[in-house]
């Protein structure tokens, strides 16, 4: 398995920074970030075109970790090479915090049976 990770400051800079990311042509692209690099047009369609054949999941947050330090108000992206596992994204809608046990058991229900 191979890593890489970045740290974004400002949503403007992304494609520069995500070439780094696509040169271990990832399986897996995981996104924690503030809201602002979430609402950014071309975020999501520059990961896609850089890392075509990642699977790629995140969400927003309060607080992201990069390395072995906690920044606020960036956005952190680690991009996974795996030698053999196989990666599958599913995802739920979440009406409201009281739908966090219906949207686990959607997700479960998505997932392969073993």
């Amino acid at each position: 398995m191979e890593t890489r990770q970045i740290l974004l400051t400002e949503p403007a800079g992304a494609a520069a920074k995500m070439g780094a990311l696509a040169e271990i042509n990832p399986t897996l692209v995981l996104v924690f970030g503030a809201l602002r690099f979430f609402e950014s047009p071309g975020l999501l369609d520059t990961l896609r075109h850089q890392c075509p054949g990642a699977a790629i999941a995140g969400c927003s947050t309060a607080g992201e970790i990069e390395g072995n330090q906690v920044h606020d108000g960036t956005c952190v992206v680690t991009a996974m090479a795996f030698d053999r596992a196989t990666v599958r994204v599913e995802a739920t809608r979440l009406a409201s915090m009281a739908d966090s046990l219906g949207a686990g058991e959607r997700l479960a229900k998505a997932l392969p049976k073993e």
